[in-house]
């Protein structure tokens, strides 16, 4: 069967080439074929016809008004052609002319008997009802796109899913009854065709002439790197020490012999056009950040050598797999950093790389209870599962990979398949793995949202102060708004028991943040030995030095390169081969180099039980164990945002709230922290307020963005009328806007966000759009009058407005304001204390908004609502301390804001008096200054 569509035909077939391929086996077939639509399943159908001893036979389909070609390649020189031709640099006419390809044609016989008249080597694809007279060249050619009959109910399913046209579509053919079907006489040889055109097909691989680009062709690429990194090496005054000089040398001699200078150059070729443009550049990430040579292109920020950073983790002579430069720059100027590079390289010679969503558990089981009109729960069911088990897997859509680029120094329009992705750029028809195999060579740029906030602070990575003791001692658990890496709830938990005293405890606590080391004991095992609850133990003298400031527990990948190069002599290629074995539990490869380990560290007299030994510690922890050259570079973020919250709380807190809108939890924990750290936070006014957050007197103005629902135009309008003169009052607000911005919608959004508060008068939703409307009346009676005229008040003077109730209880309030906000942002009018003191602790205060039956209650912690049962009674606007455990909360007290107490029963403080204890200061400044406990016979107060 050469017309097998392939699952890469995305929503037309179902057939995983990997099944495919199995099914071919099955029935003793030399070949696997896929004719797609486009060229994306190729590459994985050469590497499965490999694994699998068959002939990988490639089609592509090309359809026109006229019929559809499908396009066979025979060789390497008829697949570049047909890449030319997908890519539109060659013409139909050429390609039908080129011998390195076959051609199939399916449409009306009279169109392909014009066809052969100039091209006589096509064959006219058929089926069993086709009429083949005066056909020469018949291909039995009928379309699969199933394997086996009983996948017909997946196959419709994906159809409608993907919105495929069924009626445009040829009814669906399983691979098997094709192969079953005994053919009539007529098309025995359109069958025997079908052998003929495999014979002539050879095998092919897809590597192509490609070089990354040289913008400066006029000197030889290594020398320019060498100059280039020579002059950087005297600016930084490091050109007199020894060992910066004797790694220059070193690293050159790799990466010019391994033929890496052209990459380096691109990569500080694009840095350097980001900072030309205004973009913040990241420090570096990954394993580029252990060169020095990167460091000096200005790549990287980190000194490699100064923070212990091993070239080999990066590149060495023995390596096979090429080096990997990733490049953070901030996310909001990255698009303008993608145009300024395709108009210095061009869209044909600088390319996105293609990714693949596809069906995931979750995604089908969605789509199937929509199609059934079942509840997912009943999808366990046997008939469902086997459904399931066909469509997961299956590529689901196309999209570009996050940063992924390809810059080639030739057009890629003549080396791999692309498809247009905008006007002005291409994509890529192979995905990162692919283009591996091709020889391509991607380049990550990746949008970093810290580094825009950071740039909005005005705090630079060049004003940095590495040695500020009081910016680690800033780094704890309830102050990690904003702070890269730690800003969760397992950074915060993991930052109460470890808070770092330098820049290599930054490292080490972003590197252990994580599920792997956590799990396995090593987070637990590091805390134990560096808080002193365990002794420090080295597994020999020789690795002591390697695992020193990492308290004898390896942390980093590099510290297990270093330990098998120093400690058994394995080679840069061994120690990198060792790391990803352990890493990956490769036991195969792992058990190899075990031997090699025991042998080389018993030659530096060691015996063989404790080599054998501490391999086996190593293999523990390696699978675990980060890179520490990215470590280095993200910790740099790390305390680059912590540095610049210590020295511009202001700005740092204004930049957050502006760049969380919509986030809710995010703005109320990050408006909650800055209000703990001493910061007055104003909530939006109809008169102060700007549309962003503002300074303002010692204190922060939140802006009117954080209204929900109010859109632009109409804070625009309510900023540009009150710079003629403030509003004195809700009335002169209605009367002096625009009437179409005030629909009934906004009006009751104004009023529930509370921005009238500070006007004289009160008025209701409906004596406010009674205003509006009566306006609105008014002056269309005045129409074209020129100086306009004043509405006549006086018929009104002695009704007074219905004002809300004055007293509104505080529930109300809240509920307005979750209603506005997505959260509560006066805190004081609401809870009656300056912040929570709680938050993020098992502890939560909370407000009663309603009674739901007898003793149910709903409670609010600022935030979001969940129910209790206490064993007391309470009433709506009550203030209570309790703690959630699932879904349900569990009263433990109550606070009483008018006398600045807590009040709870001795056994419920007893339970909190940890958490109490350890917030006690934060507490006091939150306005609570005493607890009150009740025992059965009496009530104690205790002053905080």
């Amino acid at each position: 069967m050469l017309n097998v569509r392939s699952c890469y035909s995305i929503s037309k077939s179902i057939i995983k080439i990997d099944e495919l391929a199995q099914t071919c086996v099955e029935h003793d077939l030399s070949y696997v074929s896929i004719c797609d639509d486009a060229f994306f399943g190729l590459p994985h159908l050469i590497r499965v016809a490999k694994k699998n001893h068959l002939k990988p036979v490639f089609g592509y389909r090309y359809m026109r008004d006229d019929g559809v070609y499908s396009f066979f390649a025979k060789n390497k020189k008829g697949y570049l052609s047909l890449i030319r031709f997908s890519n539109e640099n060659l013409s139909l006419k050429e390609i039908l002319s080129e011998k390195g390809l076959i051609t199939v044609f399916c449409g009306e016989k009279d169109e392909y008997l014009n066809i052969i008249k100039e091209y006589p080597n096509v064959y006219y694809g058929v089926d069993e009802e086709s009429d083949i007279d005066q056909i020469k060249k018949p291909l039995f050619f009928k379309t699969v796109n199933m394997l086996k009959t009983d996948d017909f109910q997946a196959l419709d399913l994906i159809k409608k899913i993907g919105r495929i046209d069924q009626q445009k579509t040829a009814s669906p053919e399983s691979f098997e009854n094709l192969y079953e079907t005994n053919l009539k006489a007529c098309l025995k040889k359109a069958y025997s065709n079908i052998e003929k055109i495999v014979d002539e097909i050879q095998e092919y691989d897809l590597s192509v002439d490609y070089k990354i680009p040289l913008l400066n062709v006029e000197q030889d690429e290594n020398e320019q790197l060498y100059h280039l990194c020579q002059e950087k090496l005297v600016e930084r005054g490091l050109n007199t020490e020894q060992e910066y000089l004797d790694r220059f040398e070193y690293e050159y001699s790799v990466i010019s012999q391994m033929g890496f200078s052209r990459y380096l150059l691109l990569a500080a070729d694009i840095v350097d056009t980001a900072k030309e443009l205004g973009a913040w550049v990241g420090p570096g990430r990954g394993s580029a950040v252990s060169s020095l040579l990167v460091f000096l292109l200005g790549i990287t920020q980190a000194d490699p050598i100064k923070n212990g950073l091993i070239f080999e983790r990066f590149l060495s002579l023995d390596r096979d797999d090429e080096p990997d430069i990733d490049i953070d720059v901030e996310d909001e100027m990255r698009q303008e950093l993608l145009s300024a590079l395709r108009k210095k390289y061009t869209k044909e010679r600088m390319v996105n790389v293609v990714t693949f969503g596809t069906y995931g558990q979750k995604l089908v089981k969605r789509e199937l209870s929509k199609h059934f009109n079942v509840d997912q729960n009943q999808l366990i069911q046997e008939k469902y599962q086997n459904l399931i088990s066909k469509i997961i897997g299956l590529p689901h859509h196309v999209s570009t990979h996050a940063a992924g680029l390809i810059f080639s120094e030739k057009d890629l329009r003549n080396m791999i398949p692309l498809r247009a992705l905008t006007d002005d750029s291409f994509m890529t028809q192979y995905d990162m793995n692919a283009l591996k195999e091709c020889g391509l060579f991607k380049m990550d740029i990746l949008g970093l949202i810290t580094l825009s906030t950071l740039k909005k602070t005005g705090v630079s990575f060049e004003s940095l102060d590495i040695q500020d003791e009081k910016v680690y001692q800033s780094i704890k658990s309830d102050n990690l708004c904003g702070i890269f890496q730690l800003d969760s709830k397992t950074g915060r938990r993991l930052t109460e028991v470890f808070t770092p005293f330098n820049f290599d405890e930054i490292r080490i606590l972003i590197s252990i943040n994580r599920p792997g080391p956590s799990q396995s004991g090593l987070t637990e095992e590091l805390i134990n030995r560096r808080n002193g609850t365990k002794k420090v133990e080295y597994y020999h003298p020789l690795v002591k030095e390697i695992l020193s400031k990492t308290w004898g527990v390896p942390v980093y990948q590099e510290q297990i390169m270093e330990m098998s190069m120093k400690l058994a002599g394995f080679s840069p290629k061994q120690a990198n081969e060792l790391r990803k074995a352990m890493a990956k539990k490769d036991h195969s490869i792992m058990s190899k180099l075990k031997s090699d380990f025991i042998d080389g560290s018993y030659a530096n007299d060691m015996e063989k039980d404790a080599a054998e030994e501490l391999f086996e510690m190593m293999a523990e922890f390696a699978g675990y164990a980060f890179n520490k050259a990215h470590a280095t570079a993200y910790g740099l973020i790390t305390y680059w945002t912590a540095f610049t919250k210590f020295h511009n709380p202001f700005r740092f807190y204004k930049t957050m709230i502006d760049s969380s809108h919509g986030k809710y939890i995010k703005l109320y924990d990050i408006i909650n922290e800055a209000r703990k750290n001493g910061i007055e936070i104003l909530a939006p006014d109809i008169n102060i307020s700007d549309s962003e957050t503002k300074e303002e007197e010692g204190a922060l103005r939140l802006g009117f963005n954080l209204v929900k629902d109010l859109n632009p135009s109409a804070i625009t309008k309510i900023i540009s009328e009150r710079q003629r003169d403030k509003y004195n009052s809700v009335e002169d607000f209605i009367l002096r806007m625009d009437q179409s911005v005030l629909s009934d919608f906004i009006l009751k959004r104004l009023l529930e966000a509370h921005l009238f508060d500070d006007l004289a008068d009160k008025w209701s939703l409906e004596d406010m759009k009674r205003i509006r409307d009566k306006n609105a009346k008014t002056l269309e009676k005045i129409g074209a009058k020129l100086f306009g005229e004043a509405i006549n008040n006086e018929a009104n003077k002695n009704k007074q407005p219905t004002r809300d109730n004055q007293n509104q209880n505080r529930a109300t309030y809240l509920q307005e304001e979750i209603q506005s906000y997505g959260f509560v942002v006066n805190m004081e009018k609401t809870f009656g204390i300056k912040y929570d003191p709680f938050y993020h602790s098992e502890i939560n205060v909370g407000l009663i908004t309603n009674e739901l039956k007898a003793n149910r209650y709903e409670v609010n912690n600022g935030i979001d609502y969940s129910v209790m049962s206490p064993s007391v009674r309470l009433k709506q606007g009550d203030t209570i301390i309790f703690f959630k455990h699932r879904n349900e909360s569990h009263y433990r007290g109550f606070l009483n804001g008018k006398d600045a107490e807590m009040v709870m029963k001795q056994n419920h403080l007893s339970e909190l008096e940890k958490t109490i204890s350890k917030r006690k200061e934060s507490i006091k400044r939150a306005g609570i200054k005493k607890i009150r406990i009740l025992t059965k016979k009496y009530s104690m107060e205790v002053l905080l």
